[in-house]
């Protein structure tokens, strides 16, 4: 399975895993961290704001992603803005392509 590593990491591998959320099937991406051989949570990617999308589509959670992250994603091809935000609690949350192919080639299966 291949891993990869962002520039503010770089001892550091992560892959994805993803899934569905329960109450409306949108996708959801999850960041695997791999440190000294031993895979732990990281984070998750995308925030599920109750507005049906399609499986290709996430909102991505810049409230508690760091924007390095976000831009080395986007900068490698695994996301894609798509300039259009939405507003949850004082938060505006980016809807982001997702490239599944991509993604499932460093760890998620959807």
């Amino acid at each position: 399975m291949k891993t990869f590593k962002i520039p503010n990491y770089p001892n550091l591998e992560f892959m994805f895993n993803t899934n569905t959320y329960a109450n409306n099937k949108n996708t959801y991406v999850g960041i695997t961290c791999i440190e000294n051989g031993i895979p732990e949570p990281y984070s998750d990617l995308t925030v599920n704001l109750c507005i049906k999308l399609e499986s290709n589509q996430a909102f991505i959670d810049i409230n508690n992603n760091e924007r390095p992250l976000i831009k080395y994603l986007a900068d490698n091809g695994f996301i894609y803005y798509m300039g259009i935000d939405c507003p949850s609690g004082f938060v505006m949350y980016p809807l982001f392509e997702l490239n599944i192919e991509k993604i499932n080639e460093y760890g998620g299966k959807i």
